[in-house]
C-alpha cells in the first residue's frame, strides 16, 4: 500500500480539473459507503483520505474556492469527531450522505468549469 506522501506526489502531477474530479469522486464514494454500510473502518479511512485530497487540491485553487474547500475540510473534521454516532445512527448517516452528495455535485461543477477553461 502506498503512503500518503507517495499518493500526494502522484496526485499533484494531475491537472487541476482531474484533482477536483478525484476529490468529487472520493466525496461521492463516502456517501455510497455510508449508504451501502461498508465497514466503519473502511469508510473512516476514506474520510481521512478525502481530507488529504482537500488539502492537496486547495494548494493551487483560487481564493474563493480555497474558502469553500476550507468549509468542506471543516465538515469532514466534524464528521470525523462524531464518527461513532454517525455510524450507529441511521438518521445521522443519512444526513451525512445528503451533505456529501451535495459537496460531490459542487466539486463536479468546478471540474467542469476548469475543463471548459482549457
Amino acid at each position: 500500500m502506498k503512503t500518503f506522501e507517495e499518493r500526494r506526489e502522484r496526485y499533484m502531477r494531475f491537472s487541476m480539473d482531474r484533482r477536483v474530479g478525484h476529490l468529487s469522486t472520493n466525496v461521492n464514494r463516502l456517501a455510497l459507503f455510508l449508504e451501502q454500510e461498508h465497514s466503519s473502518d473502511d469508510t473512516f479511512y476514506l474520510l481521512r483520505e478525502t481530507q488529504y485530497l482537500v488539502d492537496w487540491t486547495s494548494l493551487e485553487m483560487n481564493l474563493e474556492n480555497q474558502v469553500e474547500l476550507l468549509e468542506l475540510q471543516r465538515q469532514l473534521s466534524r464528521w470525523k469527531l462524531k464518527w461513532d454516532q454517525i455510524w450507529t445512527d441511521d438518521l445521522e448517516r443519512q444526513k451525512v450522505q445528503i451533505q456529501a452528495r451535495a459537496w460531490a455535485e459542487k466539486l463536479l461543477s468546478w471540474m467542469e468549469e476548469l475543463q471548459a477553461r482549457r
